[in-house]
């Protein structure tokens, strides 16, 4: 998946799997970047009566509910939500006075008001449905890869954002596939089964691909037969993202860490104090020739031994205990994968 060559790239619609509305729900706000929960709650209250709607209007005319970014943001402004209340207003059943109430609750805000609170959600649903990445992801009505992993089949998914072009969209379409992926694992977790075989995830520059309740991936995939691999330049990127508290869960639920050379004194301390206290025999030469032998504690690793690796050294912590070790040498790959040359408008 890239949008960068929509030519030559899958098509995938992470809304088109899912066992409750608030799955679906969970996907389009796990784009929204943002640290306060204020306005995540707006977006989620919103999106949570367009879908309903959506499922309601499908059901009443029989037909299967198509459900995609671009028929979300369509119905995602205040006026269009005006609408959306005369067509339930139109449907005379227990469902529909129920998201009717929720959606006057909604539209009790000013007008005004409700633009500034759902900005987020709205520039969110815009950057997933043009250009594209709505290409590829925004109007499409299938999930291939989904489709493949709940058959049980084995699948290979390479999703290429191109960050250094369109920056902000490009971690969003990361949060949405990787939240796309957490409710995969929920729906296994919760029926009691695992995925075989094992799926691996992996996210460099992790930093910039989390999002608020990512932690709890972190915390419960490897049950179902899931690994996640996250990779950061250091902890100061995930705390400035997420923030200190959710940053520090998600390292606690790390079960293997793997460090190499970083060049933020902080992450060093943290390693140095993650790497448990060592007692050694400090020997002390006295003025008058004497030497003396004293037990002192220190950290198994300093903070300096971090910051000065060399490259491909690096300091292992597993289950099994603390190791150091280096790199083998990788080999260039066989297989060379040529792109399709950028060509300036």
């Amino acid at each position: 998946i890239t949008p960068i060559f929509p030519q030559n790239s899958a098509r995938i619609d992470p809304l088109a799997y899912y066992y409750m509305p608030e799955e679906v729900v969970s996907h389009v706000v796990s784009g929204i970047k943002a640290r306060e929960e204020f306005f995540i709650n707006i977006a989620y209250e919103t999106t949570l009566v367009i879908v309903l709607s959506l499922l309601l209007f499908a059901k009443v005319k029989g037909e299967k509910p198509e459900l995609n970014f671009q028929a979300i943001k369509e119905r995602a402004s205040y006026q269009d939500l005006q609408n959306l209340k005369k067509q339930l207003e139109a449907i005379n059943t227990p469902e529909a006075e129920e998201i009717l109430a929720t959606l006057n609750q909604v539209l009790a805000s000013p007008q005004d008001y409700f633009a500034k609170v759902s900005s987020s959600l709205r520039t969110m649903l815009t950057a997933l449905s043009t250009g594209s990445v709505g290409q590829i992801i925004g109007k499409a009505q299938a999930n291939e890869f989904i489709k493949r992993l709940e058959q049980g089949q084995r699948v290979i998914l390479v999703v290429q954002t191109g960050s250094l072009l369109t920056r902000k969209t490009a971690h969003m379409v990361a949060r949405v596939l990787i939240s796309m992926i957490q409710s995969f694992v929920g729906r296994r977790y919760a029926s009691g089964q695992k995925v075989e075989p094992p799926l691996c995830l992996y996210m460099d520059e992790a930093s910039n691909l989390l999002y608020v309740g990512i932690e709890d991936l972190f915390n419960k995939a490897g049950g179902a037969g899931v690994w996640v691999h996250a990779f950061t330049q250091s902890i100061a990127d995930l705390e400035a993202e997420i923030g200190r508290p959710f940053a520090r869960k998600i390292l606690d639920n790390a079960n293997t860490k793997l460090f190499m050379r970083v060049n933020d004194p902080t992450t060093a301390d943290y390693i140095a104090e993650y790497s448990g206290i060592v007692k050694k025999f400090s020997p002390i030469l006295s003025l008058g020739g004497g030497i003396t032998i004293r037990e002192v504690e220190e950290p198994s690793i300093r903070p300096e031994d971090v910051l000065n690796l060399q490259v491909r050294d690096f300091y292992l912590f597993t289950f099994e205990g603390a190791f150091r070790g280096k790199v083998a040498k990788v080999e260039p790959a066989y297989v060379d994968v040529k792109y399709p040359r950028v060509e300036v408008v």
